[in-house]
């Protein structure tokens, strides 16, 4: 059965995308097999900014059969290359068989994620022993389960498994640092409640799994990019593996250019998968006034 899959990836990043029709969505090439055309395109290539997903450089399709954790020979850990922010992948499969698919995209520079084990136990792992502030660890997923080939839809969504967290000061508060001879420079977060490493890529919402680590990005450069709300600037900005909502204790250490550490400890803070959370305010020169809100920003 195995000789009558093949894989061929071109061009591909799959991320946000419009449904499409169920017609035409395969060519019948005879002795049961089906070639089935997936397609994918980048929701804005207009933005250049933190959390707009142009990090991604890679996507990685898994096949297995329907419930198995052991992906077609084909099919395992091949990726290919963003080209325009387009995707096309051809999967020749035989028809009205059902299987289960996985979709991985992310920043193959970045090590940010072990994928070895998609192949061989449909998991991905967090690597957290990286920097802070590092746009590149960004990544999308999908499951799809049941597959039946030859019928089923082809263009699909794919969204972040992680929750991204930021800390935004106000311009009030870079002038207050500015009029005290400074600039803040680094940023260093903490987690402070541990969390799971692993991805379990079985069901069509993906689970957390693995074992209970402590994370600490360390001191970085603070993101350069402009925040995306008028009159907050990017201090820290960093993705966390996470259920639908959780509650983390979270500490981050600030570095001003003359090297004076500023830390500040938020307890009890909601993260959840898909979204951002953001801790905005007087972080610097007054760090009890500062609000925290959870917003649906990747949707």
């Amino acid at each position: 059965m195995k000789k009558l899959f093949r894989l061929v990836m071109a061009a591909a990043v799959i991320f946000s995308v419009a449904s499409c029709a169920k017609e035409d969505i395969s060519t019948t090439l005879g002795k049961g097999q089906v070639e089935v055309t997936f397609t994918a395109n980048l929701a804005d290539l207009s933005t250049r900014s933190i959390g707009d997903g142009m990090t991604v450089d890679q996507v990685y399709l898994a096949v297995y059969e329907k419930g198995g954790t052991k992906a077609l020979e084909s099919s395992k850990l091949s990726g290919t290359a963003v080209v325009n922010g387009k995707a096309t992948i051809n999967v020749v499969l035989l028809k009205d068989k059902t299987y289960d698919l996985v979709f991985w995209a992310q920043n193959n520079a970045a090590n940010a994620y072990d994928i070895t084990a998609l192949a061989d136990g449909r998991t991905i792992k967090a690597n957290y022993a990286e920097v802070a502030n590092l746009e590149n660890r960004d990544a999308f997923c999908l499951v799809r389960n049941n597959y039946k080939a030859g019928h089923d839809e082809t263009t699909f969504s794919l969204k972040r498994p992680f929750a991204q967290i930021n800390v935004a000061n106000s311009d009030a508060d870079v002038e207050y640092i500015k009029d005290n001879g400074a600039v803040i420079e680094e940023s260093k977060m903490v987690v402070k409640t541990k969390v799971r490493n692993t991805l379990n890529m079985l069901k069509e919402t993906p689970e957390l799994a693995g074992e209970l680590v402590d994370v600490t990005f360390e001191s970085n450069d603070i993101p350069a990019e402009d925040f995306y709300k008028d009159g907050y600037n990017y201090l820290a900005m960093n993705y966390l593996l996470v259920n639908e909502r959780e509650l983390v204790d979270l500490e981050f250490v600030f570095t001003d250019d003359k090297g004076v550490n500023y830390t500040r400890k938020y307890f009890q803070v909601p993260v959840q998968r898909n979204y951002r959370t953001n801790i905005l305010g007087q972080i610097i020169s007054s760090p009890y006034d500062f609000n925290v809100e959870i917003v649906p920003g990747f949707d």
